[in-house]
């Protein structure tokens, strides 16, 4: 792939046909779709044969259950099913949640503790803006508020303006994104108790994320994701003289 990923996923059970072979894919039981019909046929169906072949080595939660517009779970409910992940075996992400400190991750991660359930990464996304401190400063709270015992796996996070309603009025630039980027991906590649991230696809047509966008309309990489494709375990500072062009 042109940006050089270690890993993947694609918000479900199953590789999508376009990912590669060649790197860790990592399956998300997005929604429950009903306990007995929906989230064990997927873990039985989808999963388990990838775990037993040795090509699963992960498991994450579920997708911003806070958020009304995604999977919308209650804490009770994702704690019910909880023990259903457990059974797994594999290693499992909390829910990518869409606000690490808001109410409904700070209650689940309360009873998650009161009930001992296993969990080996806190998974979250992130949408600030164009401020690398922030965006650190957010990342040691929530891996401080929830007891520093987990690694961090952030899934989806960039720069977003979601105040625009159309590309040219997002108050981010393309050079201030790059900027924000080359500060924040060797801090990732650097901080031990991060285990993972992931930058959000943007297209350049969505005005909340135009300049956060790796890729322009013809597939060809942006600056941003030119940047992003430099930075390797073997060289975590990534080809720094990369400049925007917009």
């Amino acid at each position: 792939m042109q940006l050089n990923p270690y890993w993947n996923y694609s918000w479900n059970t199953k590789r999508w046909w376009a990912q590669p072979d060649d790197i860790e894919f990592v399956p998300m039981l997005w929604g429950a779709w009903g306990k007995e019909t929906g989230l064990i046929n997927k873990i039985e169906t989808d999963i388990f044969p990838e775990i037993e072949a040795g090509r699963v080595h992960r498991v994450l939660g579920f997708n911003e259950p806070d958020v009304a517009a995604q999977s919308n779970l209650a804490v009770e409910d994702v704690v019910e099913y909880w023990q259903v992940l457990e059974d797994i075996g594999a290693p499992i992400a909390s829910p990518s949640v869409g606000q690490g400190l808001g109410s409904w991750m700070l209650d689940f991660m309360s009873k998650v503790d009161e009930s001992c359930l296993r969990m080996e990464y806190v998974a979250l996304h992130w949408y600030g803006g164009a401020s690398f401190q922030s965006f650190v400063t957010h990342m040691e709270t929530v891996y401080q508020t929830y007891g520093s015992k987990r690694p961090l796996l952030i899934t989806e996070f960039a720069p977003a303006d979601w105040n625009a309603e159309t590309p040219e009025e997002n108050r981010f630039s393309q050079q201030q994104v790059l900027d924000f980027m080359k500060d924040a991906l060797p801090w990732l590649e650097a901080t031990e108790w991060i285990a993972g991230y992931a930058w959000f696809p943007f297209e350049q047509s969505r005005a909340a994320g135009t300049s956060s966008a790796l890729f322009d309309s013809s597939g060809n990489l942006t600056p941003l994701g030119t940047f992003y494709s430099t930075v390797t375990t073997e060289n975590p500072v990534g080809d720094q003289s990369i400049v925007s062009n917009a």
